[in-house]
């Protein structure tokens, strides 16, 4: 692991709210989060045009040696340091540490309803690929994207369709699925008009606000025959979100954030995001709500004009990671610094149930 030295240990402002460990110099999986890019949407070319733009500064980071950091979910937050225990006491926000349980399962890989099950699935979004296997029909997947990642010990045994911005079209048919799930954000649409064109039936979802997620988990549960099962999970989340509003609810003052997704150029959540309405349930104020795009440019001088209290760091799209706070911390002294999982900020579907719960405790804690 990438430790701090002793003077960016004495930043007040860095925290790390994840257990991470690194994979080692695992240049194929920085060169996954350069494919995977930032989600967008057919509708949103300017968000596609700037990451490709970043790509190159993507690429350069490869050929330097850059490391991914893999994110480890079984243990308690600990600080970006080898000396994890004497960086909790003095550099973590008082009681997330006991407060949030990030490493409580989501999904059971080994959930299955009945067997031969005749409809056959291709998912090309990997949080609803997620939650088609939380929902026990992992053996109708018959194909689903490289970025489709979790549970690993099921995606990895499912055929790869290539990824959300490119899927091989022609495998999708060979595989003769009854129903492909697609993401207006995460896919394209001319990948959509394909599909369709060639006459297989597509369910197409865009999730921007929490809220909608339990009624989208009834609706995938709906499509694939697994409605007890959907309503339990959305009933869960339902619950995690009524706690999540109490505890925003007996806050005294917001917290005014930036979410950063991309470095090279620097990037970050607008408003109308999934992100940033999920940080908003927090009782946050995101600084770049104001701006007309939905994944704005932003520079670190233009950050700072802006004066956010907080500032988090995803590990992916961009795999931001211990040694990259110096630099934020350096142009914006003023601000905590937070390292968190970019699949629970921005995942929606089941994997919503841990960022309601990273939203309650930053709700009790900021």
């Amino acid at each position: 692991m990438h430790a701090l030295d002793d003077e960016q240990l004495g930043q007040p402002g860095v925290h790390h709210l994840f257990d991470l460990e690194l994979v080692g110099d695992n240049t194929h999986d920085l060169a996954l989060a350069d494919q995977r890019r930032v989600r967008h949407g057919p509708h949103e070319p300017d968000l596609g045009a700037a990451v490709y733009d970043a790509d190159a500064s993507a690429r350069q980071q490869l050929a330097h040696g850059d490391r991914r950091l893999g994110v480890h979910r079984a243990g308690a937050l600990t600080g970006a340091t080898e000396d994890t225990d004497s960086f909790k006491s003095a550099h973590q926000t008082p009681g997330i540490a006991a407060a949030l349980n990030c490493g409580q399962a989501i999904v059971d890989p080994h959930l299955r309803l009945e067997r031969g099950w005749g409809m056959r699935l291709v998912s090309l979004c990997p949080s609803i690929s997620e939650t088609i296997i939380s929902l026990g029909r992992a053996d109708a997947l018959v194909g689903v994207t490289r970025f489709c990642i979790h549970p690993a010990e099921v995606t990895a045994k499912v055929r790869k369709v290539g990824g959300t911005k490119d899927p091989q079209i022609d495998r999708i048919v060979e595989l003769k699925p009854d129903l492909v799930f697609v993401n207006e954000e995460e896919n394209r649409r001319e990948d959509f008009d394909a599909l369709q064109a060639a006459g297989i039936e597509v369910d197409v979802s865009m999730t921007r606000r929490v809220r909608q997620v339990p009624d989208q988990l009834r609706h995938v549960g709906a499509r694939i025959q697994a409605e007890a099962l959907a309503e339990q999970r959305a009933a869960e989340l339902e619950a995690e979100l009524a706690s999540l509003e109490a505890a925003r609810e007996l806050r005294d003052t917001a917290f005014a954030f930036a979410y950063l997704i991309w470095r090279g150029p620097w990037m970050a959540v607008g408003a109308d995001t999934y992100v940033a309405d999920l940080l908003s349930s927090a009782g946050g104020l995101n600084v770049l709500a104001d701006h007309p795009d939905r994944y704005p440019e932003v520079s670190l001088d233009k950050l700072q004009a802006l004066k956010p209290d907080v500032v988090f760091l995803p590990d992916e799209p961009f795999p931001f990671s211990p040694k990259h706070v110096p630099e934020v911390q350096a142009a914006l002294p003023q601000a905590q610094i937070h390292l968190v999982s970019g699949d629970d900020c921005c995942w929606h579907g089941v994997r919503s149930l841990r960022g309601a719960r990273l939203a309650t405790v930053l709700a009790k804690t900021l």
